[in-house]
């Protein structure tokens, strides 16, 4: 659901902007903007909303919930760039490149996102210098990411990327649980193929050994990291995809 900020809901929004790191700095006039100028999407799980080569005229605030981000070529194959948690933001580098959109962004459970028109980002932008820095330094944590996620695909076998990606998912919706730390979320070995661009097979040979080894087990349907520890040394213990602005 798309919806323009309404009255009732502007107290709620201003307080919510308040509250999230990139916005700390600007003043209430400048979230008045946001609010006024912005538009609210209240986005169900699943929801794909921003795709590959769109036009890039919309900066996006992730205010609650969690997306993917990703690649996907024409066909069906896709591979994972990094997971947000709220707070969080995307869109902006195609926004001040002044570039279509490059990724992909679906949501991992119901978020909301509040979108930013290009021409009042950029305005702020240039009004509020600390507004700026925070951006910038957003930026190049995202994009160290991307670039330790590069690395990995490039350098390391099946069996790490799968360990790693299964912290990842810990770190986004990991909770305690009697036999470990449990995985809430619906995570699947198809979709954890998708995410690592290797075969369902390649991942279901890699999370045997993981099982085998004590390392992961499932219990309702949910995946379990039942020796944290053991599962840090196969991912060799490399920076995750997971990242929230809160998180810095």
């Amino acid at each position: 659901m798309t919806e323009k900020t309404t009255e009732p809901r502007a107290a709620w929004m201003l307080a919510t902007l308040r509250s999230h790191p990139l916005l700390a700095s600007l003043d209430d006039a400048a979230l008045a903007t946001l609010v006024n100028a912005g538009t609210t999407q209240a986005l169900r799980s699943k929801r794909t909303f921003l795709r590959d080569g769109g036009v890039a005229d919309t900066v996006y605030f992730l205010l609650t919930g969690a997306v993917r981000i990703y690649h996907r070529d024409g066909k069906s194959s896709e591979v994972l760039l990094k997971l947000l948690r709220a707070p969080a933001m995307f869109g902006e580098i195609e926004v001040i490149a002044k570039r279509a959109y490059v990724e992909n962004v679906s949501t991992i459970e119901d978020s909301q996102v509040l979108g930013v028109p290009a021409a009042v980002f950029r305005v702020l932008l240039t009004r509020y210098p600390d507004f700026c820095s925070a951006v910038l330094a957003d930026v190049a944590n995202r994009f160290c990411v991307a670039a330790i996620n590069i690395k990995a695909v490039a350098f390391a076998d099946v069996r790490m990327r799968l360990a790693a990606l299964l912290l990842d998912y810990a770190a986004l919706a990991g909770k305690p649980g009697p036999a470990g730390e449990v995985i809430d979320a619906a995570v699947s070995q198809e979709s954890l193929a998708r995410d690592l661009a290797v075969s369902r097979k390649a991942v279901q040979n890699a999370m045997a050994e993981l099982q085998r080894r004590g390392f992961m087990a499932k219990h309702a349907g949910r995946y379990v990291i039942a020796d944290r520890p053991g599962l840090e040394s196969v991912a060799n213990l490399r920076a995750g995809l997971t990242y929230s602005s809160a998180s810095k």
